[in-house]
């Protein structure tokens, strides 16, 4: 018995000391192995850094603007210590580079460590993971212990939005949120004597975890948008380079047509037309330069990997986190309505009365509180459709140089009458941290109808939010609400006094004068005199702006159609007009004397 209890009591004790041992020797190996993981993470990115070490700032078209950002935030303190030193300037201790793929983030950060002589680890966020507990975390202790060691050094997180997601989105028990917490510890207790600098680089910023994007962990957060046409032409011309092209190329007509084109899309373009002419001069034996019908052809057949979605979110993402008050000259890019007050014909009262308002709102917002003078908070536009209620609003924000910020119903009620009343929420907070703004709210009937005790009551939650946002405990200064409404006898009375929307402005069917402005401002000013555009003014009487507009487009198409069938000389003519005006009707209204009037005008003349 005795002999037997010693046994049981021995092989119990073996078995302890062997799960301590196993224990013991798990923790070993997984050391080992993450710190073996790390320094091969390292040393391929040491391999990747010395393959493409040659890479220069000349090596990267247009962007000047960027480049001359980040070579003065990060090279300038790094190289110039001693005078640094005396203005007490310091490199960030992070940098975050956001915009659509292919347009050179990784490029930049390669340049600037080439040409300031730094280190550059380059981290691919999924050699990190790893399916053991707690291996990921020591990986990346370990990197950013070798960057330590390396320093100065740019220990460069490619695609960060894959440790860096909201840690809300995650549940259980998931290695991202430990990771992320790992990384905020990390980049908090660098110094700025340490010399490691943190870059990091995502296309999707707005999943990126709030905590990351605060000063002293990412200082600088800087937009590398699609490349404007300039830089395009840069772009092209670096790809370009040493290939035989013919004299018919013309860079800057390339560059008009390839708008949205990231710079990798041009440079695959480059390299498709440089393939395309090369094996046609394999199969026919006779060499030949790359010509412009190349390069279209390709581009033809070529989609831009960039979006408008893409944009539309990225320029959300600036005018939240951003940390630079930035103008309307931004809002320049190509492809957008530039449209300005002097671009919209006749209602030169409500122009100018409007102008004057949102001027002394927006750009004399001191004197007005010196004078005690209330803020306007809103101005309700209402009108038949086509008067141009929502392109006043438009070249209002265009013509006083301040920030337009818009909401459209599907974007309101795309995520339902909860998140409608969140996206609400967003925009006035966006409008406020971007003052001086004006805040569109187009066709504001289909949000903001007349509540009633029958009504639906999360229909009223939307309403309920508008009021709160325009004459809440929230303040609006230098913010003024432009609303846009056909059916203003459908909109909620609370909206309507003053207080919410002060200024009621009724733009009607445009007099004979001011269609004679708008024909002017579609047809041309010198055509104008040549067609009689004032006799077409008095006999177009209930047409709206936009029915002006499709009337001189009528017009147009029929010369444009004669002078493709051949016929020379072909100018717009007032008998394109009058037959144009068979065409296209009021939209307001069915005038059945307006075949007789035309047929008067054409006898006459």
């Amino acid at each position: 018995m005795n002999y037997q209890l010693t046994m049981i009591i021995l092989f119990i004790s073996l078995g302890i000391i062997m799960y301590i041992l196993m224990g013991l020797f798990k923790r070993f190996t997984t050391n080992f192995n993450a710190s073996d993981k790390a320094s091969q993470v390292q040393a391929r990115s040491k391999k990747r850094d010395d393959e493409e070490r040659k890479v220069a700032w000349n090596d990267i078209g247009g962007y000047e603007d960027v480049k001359k950002e980040i070579r003065e935030y990060v090279e300038f303190p790094l190289k110039n210590k001693d005078l640094a030193k005396v203005y007490g300037l310091r490199p960030p201790k992070g940098i975050l580079l956001f915009g659509p793929p292919g347009c050179g983030k990784t490029l930049m950060m390669r340049a600037l460590a080439s040409e300031a002589k730094l280190n550059f680890i380059y981290v691919n966020v999924s050699d990190i993971m790893s399916k053991w507990y707690g291996e990921s975390e020591a990986r990346l202790k370990e990197l950013f212990a070798n960057a330590r060691k390396n320093a100065p050094c740019i220990l460069f997180f490619d695609e960060i939005d894959t440790i860096g997601v909201r840690r809300e989105t995650h549940s259980g028990d998931s290695v991202t949120p430990r990771l992320l917490s790992l990384m905020l510890s990390e980049i908090d207790g660098l110094h700025n004597d340490d010399g490691v600098i943190i870059v990091g680089s995502t296309n999707v910023p707005q999943t990126l975890d709030k905590a990351l994007l605060r000063a002293g962990r990412f200082d600088k957060l800087i937009y590398i948008g699609p490349p404007n046409k300039q830089a395009r032409v840069e772009i092209l011309k670096v790809h370009c380079g040493g290939k035989p092209l013919a004299p018919d190329v013309d860079l800057n007509r390339l560059a008009e047509i390839t708008e949205r084109y990231s710079g990798a899309d041009l440079a695959n373009i480059c390299q498709e037309a440089a393939r395309k002419v090369a094996i046609e001069a394999l199969e026919s034996k006779t060499e030949r330069k790359i010509t412009m019908s190349d390069f279209l052809e390709i581009i033809q057949r070529y989609k831009p990997s960039i979006t408008l979605q893409m944009l539309e979110e990225f320029e959300k993402f600036r005018l939240d986190f951003e940390r630079r008050a930035r103008k309307s000259e931004d809002g320049g890019k190509e492809g957008e309505d530039k449209v300005t007050l002097d671009d919209i014909g006749g209602y030169q009262r409500v122009k100018q009365e409007l102008r004057e308002l949102l001027e002394l709102q927006l750009k004399y917002a001191k004197l007005m509180d010196q004078m005690k003078v209330p803020p306007i908070r809103g101005i309700l536009l209402y009108g038949p459709p086509g008067v141009g209620k929502t392109m006043m609003a438009k070249a209002l924000a265009k013509t006083i140089d301040v920030k337009l910020i818009s909401i459209s119903v599907a974007e309101i009620m795309y995520k339902g009458y909860e998140g409608a009343v969140s996206t609400i929420k967003e925009v006035f907070n966006r409008a406020r941290e971007n003052r001086p703004s004006i805040v569109l709210l187009d066709e504001l009937d289909a949000i903001a109808s007349k509540r009633s005790h029958r009504s639906n009551t999360e229909s009223s939650k939307i309403v309920n939010q508008l009021l709160t946002e325009m004459d809440g405990i929230r303040n609006l200064k230098e913010v003024v609400v432009i609303g846009t409404t056909n059916r203003i006898r459908a909109i909620d009375p609370a909206l309507l006094r003053p207080g919410r929307f002060d200024i009621i402005i009724k733009m009607g069917l445009p007099t004979t004068e001011e269609r004679l402005d708008i024909l002017q401002k579609y047809v041309g000013s010198d055509s104008c005199e040549k067609v009689d555009c004032k006799a077409i003014a008095e006999i177009t009487e209930g047409y709206t702006g936009a029915d002006l507009a499709a009337l001189a487009r009528e017009a147009k198409l029929r010369v444009l159609k004669d002078v493709i069938r051949g016929v020379q000389g072909r100018n717009l003519e007032k008998e394109d007009l009058l037959e144009a005006l068979k065409k296209v009707k009021p939209s307001t209204q069915k005038r059945s004397s307006l075949g007789e009037k035309s047929q008067e005008i054409r006898q006459h003349s």
